[in-house]
């Protein structure tokens, strides 16, 4: 799932939302960062999921013709994974402080700690 996917989902929630098909409760984020949040996060969970499966896919002529350890296709996918998530992290702190939650840290740690 990429950025441009998250966004769109984004729109589809915030659409719901504002239609009051979908009702959502108080949020500590603002609700348009509430939604790309979960949105990114879940992208990053699926990618990290879908990752080693994908390397080994790709990687199928590769393995029938040369001798290398197996294992360097998880450490690629793995790593493939840290810096798509590293970019993802980035652009969720990014349109956070776009939507006014410039602590966005801060803000989720404070409700999980507290409550508020």
């Amino acid at each position: 799932m990429g950025v441009h996917s998250a966004l769109a989902n984004t729109a589809v929630w915030l659409f719901l939302n504002a239609s009051g098909i979908v009702r959502m409760g108080e949020t500590v984020l603002p609700y348009p960062v509430y939604v790309f949040t979960g949105t990114m996060l879940w992208a990053i969970f699926m990618e990290a999921a879908s990752a080693p499966l994908q390397q080994t896919t790709a990687a199928k002529p590769m393995l029938a013709k040369i001798n290398f350890p197996r294992e360097a296709l998880i450490v690629s996918g793995n790593y493939q994974t840290l810096f798509n998530a590293g970019i993802k992290i980035a652009l969720i702190y990014r349109r956070s402080c776009c939507w006014g939650c410039s602590r966005i840290g801060v803000c989720c740690y404070s409700h999980w700690r507290w409550g508020r």
